[in-house]
């Protein structure tokens, strides 16, 4: 196994597409302006969803796609106008930081999901099971109710003191 691992393998590009297709692809624009804002583009490959008869992807032939990367606002508001023309099928990406990435096979699907506050696969807080410090965490009243006098202020310390004028 560590023979297998260790192999060295030389693959070319040469081996597997013609250099007219590789100049093709090369060419691909790999950011577009779309409303003054520069969108980055990534391609790939989908494979066939056989489940789905009525899709785009019924063919059992892989189609190539190309993924917009869209800023959340411009997403938002964007029309299928705006859309840049490409020699392949559109597809849309929305990253929201730790909130996880949106992708959608149209635009109306996405502003769809934007719609919503999070991700698809984010679970709702009470939802949530709460953490290990949290669950042994005392819990503490409301304002207004009584408090533990360690609780009373906030902080340790005790209160604060007034200003010297």
């Amino acid at each position: 196994m560590t023979a297998f691992r260790t192999a060295e393998l030389t693959l070319r590009a040469d081996d597997f597409v013609s250099a007219a297709q590789m100049a093709q692809l090369r060419a691909l624009p790999s950011k577009i302006l779309v409303r003054g804002r520069e969108v980055e583009i990534d391609y790939d490959v989908e494979e066939p969803n056989l489940a789905l008869p009525d899709s785009e992807n019924a063919s059992s032939t892989s189609i190539g796609v190309a993924r917009l990367r869209l800023p959340e606002k411009l997403a938002r508001t964007l029309t299928t106008q705006e859309l840049p023309a490409l020699d392949r099928s559109l597809r849309f990406i929305v990253t929201r930081g730790q909130r996880g990435a949106l992708l959608a096979d149209t635009l109306a699907a996405l502003q769809e999901q934007l719609e919503g506050p999070w991700t698809p696969n984010h679970v709702a807080p009470d939802e949530a099971q709460p953490s290990p410090q949290k669950r042994n965490a005392p819990q503490i009243p409301p304002r207004g109710k009584a408090r533990p006098k360690s609780a009373r202020f906030g902080r340790s310390g005790g209160p604060r003191r007034s200003r010297r004028r």
